[in-house]
């Protein structure tokens, strides 16, 4: 379909003349009822001579004219039409502004100005086309080259006509409405030189000063060779002329045009042709030729059009109805290509010198591939550099992930240390229990910045994961103070029992009266949220005061204030008690923070005995 929403319409006559089906996207021709008549047969074969006719004339603006798949398309054409003159004879088609008619029924319609076959012969005077028996190949071609020719605005006088003329065809006659302009007073009563311009002469004589076009028509009118045409039963009424809406039209549609992205014309082309072709060989070649396209325009760094065809190879993969199993294998095949190691391998070379538009155009095209491009992705990740690409490369890998965490796992065992924390960052989002042992060799990773990321990954996907809890308590002896402090975090989120005698243990060490106060403080204070009473001998043989010289008695000190703040989050009433003793404790900061923690404790039972009374209200 056209940008502005026009594409060509093959119509196809059943019994009824009256009736006919039409699909402006996909112009094919729908077997008609059973004992059609010899004229239908003849509607029904001229059409699809058409309608091959305009497919090999797209395929021309793709191809040059001794490409083995333009010729392919000529042949086509040729055989098609040579059938259809040697079953019903001599064939005269009218030409409307925007149709081709046979026979007073409708075979083709295109209300696009700039793309219409009908309205490029119409605007140049051509009104009837006949096609005889005996037209050879040649004259096949040479048509096809002439209707497919694009205009030069340089060139006025190369209008339709004159190539028609130039080329002596002897089996095709045109009705041409030239000859009304040779007397002088029939002309004048035309006001507007448009109506003898040709297709290019039509567009200029609306947007250049009318002097200037009066002047390159009379030069052209000069030297142009004449054309001997029928001109009986025609009228002055048929002269196409433009109203002034109709030349604002013309050069939105001429914007329009320029503004088209010719690529993605190309591949829909492509597409359209692939979506019906039986031929196995013709397809393989046709697929090979746009892979390598894409490996040309990867090594450009142009993943906008590396998008564009390859999203061409997804959508003939799930067309329906589906593509023979002998051409899906081939586009497999195809596919799988793409994801390949040295297909991938230039990608990192242009990663980190992609803009916006070619950075999300390479995340459509690697999302568009196989599982076996995860290890070339997992590579150009290591060199991505900023952190948006690295976004998007990891995104990716996520949804790969989600279908098999496999070749994610495999990549952990080896590699620089911001490779391996962006997976373990990306086993998190995926939230596969199954990474959680694969993790397990990384507890003693030497960059402490991979460790956390463990951390993290096991807390998002771990929290009820038995696997995971025990294997989160082995970061208790990290030798990195920010991990063991943020794992102390995480056991009392999770209400991990089973970090209470790891704790413990921690506290009997030698090493642990030169920890952080702030550690000290909340391995304690995780101890009385995970314990129970079990701790209070434990935390009175901290309380008991002693009279000891000034180093030893900072350490005592220090010890019993850890203890307080244990037992301020055990609440218990043996907790209770025993902070009601440390009350009268001879050190002035353990008395004093014991009796904060009984203050503290009141106010919480205050306020939960308040919300048990509203709630029962």
């Amino acid at each position: 379909m056209t940008k502005n929403g026009f594409a060509p319409i093959f119509y196809n006559v059943t019994a009824d003349p009256n009736k006919y089906s039409k699909n402006p996207s996909t112009p094919v021709l729908k077997d008609s009822d059973d004992g059609e008549d010899f004229s239908s047969q003849a509607v029904k074969s001229i059409g699809e001579v058409f309608k091959i006719l305009v497919k090999a004339l797209k395929n021309l603006k793709i191809y040059l004219p001794n490409n083995p798949v333009h010729q392919r398309f000529l042949k086509e054409f040729y055989a098609q039409l040579d059938t259809h003159l040697k079953n019903f004879g001599e064939t005269v088609l009218t030409v409307g502004q925007y149709t081709l008619s046979y026979d007073d029924q409708v075979i083709y319609e295109n209300m696009n100005r700039l793309d219409s076959l009908a309205f490029k012969l119409f605007v140049d005077g051509v009104r009837q086309m006949t096609l005889l028996e005996g037209m050879t190949d040649e004259e096949s071609r040479e048509l096809l080259e002439v209707l497919g020719k694009t205009y030069d605005a340089e060139y006025p006088d190369d209008d339709l006509v004159t190539l028609l003329w130039q080329r002596h065809f002897h089996h095709i006659k045109f009705q041409i409405l030239e000859d009304y302009f040779s007397d002088s007073n029939e002309s004048s009563l035309i006001p507007d030189l448009q109506a003898k311009a040709g297709f290019t002469n039509l567009i200029q004589s609306e947007l250049k000063d009318s002097q200037e076009l009066k002047d390159q028509t009379d030069a052209s009118a000069s030297h142009r060779p004449s054309i001997s045409v029928e001109t009986k039963g025609l009228q002055f009424s048929q002269v196409f002329r433009l109203t002034d809406d109709e030349i604002e039209k013309i050069k939105q549609e001429m914007k329009e045009e320029g503004d088209k992205d010719l690529i993605l014309e190309m591949i829909g082309i492509i597409y359209s042709v692939l979506q019906v072709e039986k031929d196995s060989q013709f397809f393989s070649e046709m697929i090979g030729a746009l892979t390598k396209n894409i490996t040309q325009f990867s090594d450009q760094g142009d993943f906008v059009q590396v998008e564009k065809i390859t999203r061409l190879f997804v959508l003939l993969k799930e067309q329906i109805p589906p593509l023979p199993e002998n051409q899906l294998a081939i586009l497999n095949e195809f596919i799988d290509s793409l994801a390949k190691p040295e297909c991938l391998m230039n990608l990192e070379q242009h990663i980190n010198s992609l803009d916006d538009k070619n950075i999300a155009a390479l995340a459509n095209f690697l999302g568009m591939l196989t599982l076996s491009a995860v290890p070339s992705i997992i590579n150009i990740l290591g060199k991505a550099k900023t952190r948006k690409t690295r976004k998007v490369l990891s995104d990716i890998l996520v949804e790969f992930g989600k279908k098999d965490i496999g070749p994610i796992i495999k990549r952990l065992q080896g590699g620089e240390w911001f490779v391996i924390r962006n997976l373990v960052q990306i086993i998190g989002r995926i939230g596969n229990k199954q990474a959680i042992d694969s993790l397990r060799k990384l507890v003693q990773y030497p960059d402490e910045r991979v460790r956390k990321e463990v951390v993290a990954t096991l807390l998002m996907i771990g929290n009820e994961k038995e696997n995971a809890r025990e294997m989160m308590l082995q970061f208790l002896h990290d030798h990195d103070l920010a991990i063991r402090k943020q794992v102390i975090h995480v056991v009392q989120l999770n209400k991990n029992v089973k970090a209470v005698p790891v704790l413990i243990k921690m506290i009997g060490e030698e090493d642990f009266s030169s920890r952080d106060p702030e550690e000290k403080h909340l391995i304690f204070s995780a101890l009385g949220k995970l314990g129970n009473d079990d701790l209070i001998p434990l935390l009175g043989s901290y309380l008991k005061p002693t009279f000891l010289y000034f180093v030893k008695r900072k350490k005592k000190e220090e010890k019993a204030i850890c203890a307080v703040h244990a037992l301020k989050h055990l609440e218990t009433a043996k907790a209770v008690n025993l902070l009601t003793e440390a009350k009268k404790h001879p050190y002035r900061p353990v008395s004093d923070f014991a009796a904060r923690a009984l203050f503290e404790i009141q106010r919480a039972n205050e306020k939960r005995e308040l919300k048990r009374k509203n709630e029962s209200e």
